[in-house]
């Protein structure tokens, strides 16, 4: 009676050290995927890092090459009409939030000089 207890206390035992050792596996695994892909997150963004850094850099070199006038008025403005019906045209589109129009909308300043470049460009090229 007495072995027969133990037997099962053993197999019970080694049951649940198998269960353990099968989880702690799983966890170095996951732990390991989890390492990997921090590493590769962050070099990423060390990438970004760089890149921002260069197209800062270009920036200030062509700010130096702007001349006064584009310096003084660097955008042309917008007409106020558009703007109206481009923010209700937004409230139109399904699944877009206001939110993340306002985001794109920080943008408009760069699309603006980038659009005046190449009109621009394509001038002077005809």
């Amino acid at each position: 009676m007495l072995k027969l207890e133990k037997m099962k206390i053993y197999k019970h035992y080694k049951q649940l050290k198998r269960v353990m050792t099968k989880q702690r596996e799983e966890k170095e695994q996951h732990l390991g995927t989890l390492a990997s892909n921090s590493l590769k997150c962050m070099e990423t963004l060390r990438e970004y890092q760089s890149l921002g850094e260069k197209i800062l850099k270009t920036a200030e070199l062509c700010r130096k090459l702007e001349t006064e006038k584009e310096k003084v008025l660097p955008f042309y403005q917008s007409d106020p009409d558009s703007m109206v019906e481009a923010e209700l045209g937004v409230e139109k589109i399904v699944g877009m939030e206001k939110n993340s129009y306002n985001e794109f909308k920080q943008l408009d300043n760069f699309y603006k000089r980038y659009n005046k470049v190449h009109l621009d460009k394509l001038a002077i090229e005809k």
